[in-house]
């Protein structure tokens, strides 16, 4: 499953609506996903730097959703953009895109809610057997169970970066403690993008450290102009 996918379904609620905890960090999430997803499949790369600027590459094959299609063809209109900028835009992480290929392989439905002329969508779970996977790998991977897969650690490193862990996958980290918790993910980051490892190409693990580094930047913006 898609890095974007995992985390539309991590941060939806079975209703259909944004998770309480960080509905107002969705789109940034969804918005990191696309960048990490087009990073792995090569479509894109990522300057070395703080503050990263995002190149398209040439695609070889098509990609394999409407979301990632689109976020790619912006990055095509706006080369050189950085990626904090993508991240916090709200045209990037659509969340009616996102929720496209999880609608069409029929794990969600797609429902219109709203009074007269103010409509918005929601997208309520029709086979939840996809999430209680993702999720029971969770549950095998912060106990240290299972090894996680590039994908997996990827949407795992995003959730938390929008401060998800605890709530989001609550049921999942129950009863470990918050540095056993932490523990995991500080090994899921390493084993991403230590260049001892060579899990992934070089340039896939300067993108997963950036675009990580990226979100908790958008993110913790966000949290001081609100407060």
């Amino acid at each position: 499953m898609l890095i974007s996918e995992q985390v539309f379904l991590l941060l939806t609620a079975d209703g259909g609506g944004g998770e309480a905890w960080v509905s107002s960090y969705r789109r940034y999430a969804l918005g990191a996903a696309a960048l990490a997803d087009l990073a792995v499949l090569g479509a894109i790369e990522l300057s070395d730097e703080r503050r990263p600027r995002v190149t398209p590459l040439p695609l070889v094959q098509p990609l394999p959703t409407k979301f990632l299609a689109h976020a790619h063809a912006m990055i095509q209109r706006r080369p050189k953009r950085r990626a904090q900028t993508w991240i916090g835009d709200t045209r990037f992480g659509r969340i009616d895109y996102a929720a496209d290929s999880l609608v069409k392989r029929g794990v969600l439905e797609e429902k219109s809610r709203g009074f007269l002329f103010v409509q918005w969508q929601q997208y309520p779970v029709r086979d939840a057997s996809a999430e209680l996977q993702l999720r029971g790998r969770a549950h095998q991977i912060f106990r240290g169970q299972a090894h996680e897969t590039v994908n997996e650690g990827v949407a795992l490193l995003l959730v938390d970066a929008v401060t998800g862990t605890r709530n989001v996958l609550k049921q999942e980290t129950r009863d470990l403690p918050r540095k056993e918790v932490k523990r995991a993910l500080d090994e899921i980051y390493f084993s991403l993008t230590s260049p001892e490892l060579n899990r992934t190409p070089p340039e896939v693990a300067v993108a997963i450290r950036r675009i990580n580094d990226a979100l908790v930047m958008v993110v913790r913006a966000a949290q001081s102009s609100s407060s």
